[in-house]
């Protein structure tokens, strides 16, 4: 898998793990002990803000009465039922892993999209022309970095979203224009970047091919939000 495995055996070392090492996954194996440790494993997995936080995967038995518990404290982005197959769970790792380094690039060029999209604003004075073509080669590179099937840049009020820039590596337009409207006003309104993973967005009922979906929102200087960047699919 291509994955480098360390081992800590209690809270402090996992929140030692996690401040300095930064890890993109931490496997929580729950045992009968686990009650004792709710509190303390939830601060471990805390990190600053800003910073990407490491995927969590839980695993737990099916008769264990703290699962619910246990799935809130680590806010765990998949869950294996013990005993499990060993195949799956390198599906689910590798799934996990992708999905962190999303989120990692997605967060380092964050800032590097709003700059680009102030500036353009700023820098001439046929600004719509200017724009768009900026926004349409950045749209293409977070194609190119992300490989994910599908980035879409729009512009406008939650209920008006305008399409100014995308990327299909697959077919999927018309089901792209749904998607970016449901998103564009949910992110418009909130203001915060969005992530969802395959598991988390197939429980919250999203469709497999809208997943992992990454909703950037676009800042004016003075902080208004004036769009997002969705990218999303295979």
């Amino acid at each position: 898998l291509g994955i480098v495995l360390l081992h800590a055996g209690s809270c402090d070392e996992v929140a030692s793990r996690v401040r300095d090492l930064h890890p993109e996954l931490v496997v929580v194996d729950a045992d009968a002990g686990a009650s004792r440790e709710l509190g303390p494993l939830k601060l471990a997995l805390q990190v600053p803000p800003g910073e990407p936080r490491p995927q969590v995967l839980l695993l737990v038995r099916t008769d264990d009465s703290l699962r619910e518990a246990l799935v809130a404290a680590t806010a765990a982005d998949d869950l294996i039922d013990k005993p499990f197959d060993s195949l799956d769970m390198q599906v689910r790792l590798r799934a996990l892993v992708r999905v962190h380094r999303l989120t990692t690039q997605a967060m380092r060029d964050r800032d590097l999209i709003n700059a680009l999209f102030e500036l353009t604003a700023l820098g001439e004075h046929d600004t719509a022309t200017s724009t768009e073509r900026v926004l349409s080669a950045l749209a293409g590179r977070v194609a190119e970095w992300s490989g994910l099937g599908h980035v879409v840049v729009t512009l406008g009020p939650p209920a008006q979203p305008r399409v100014v820039a995308e990327v299909h590596r697959k077919n999927g337009r018309q089901k792209a224009n749904s998607l970016v409207e449901r998103r564009h006003a949910e992110l418009v309104a909130r203001g915060e970047m969005l992530l969802l993973g395959e598991s988390d967005g197939a429980l919250a009922g999203e469709a497999p091919g809208s997943l992992p979906y990454v909703g950037l929102p676009l800042r004016a200087l003075n902080g208004d939000v004036l769009g997002v960047l969705h990218a999303w699919g295979p």
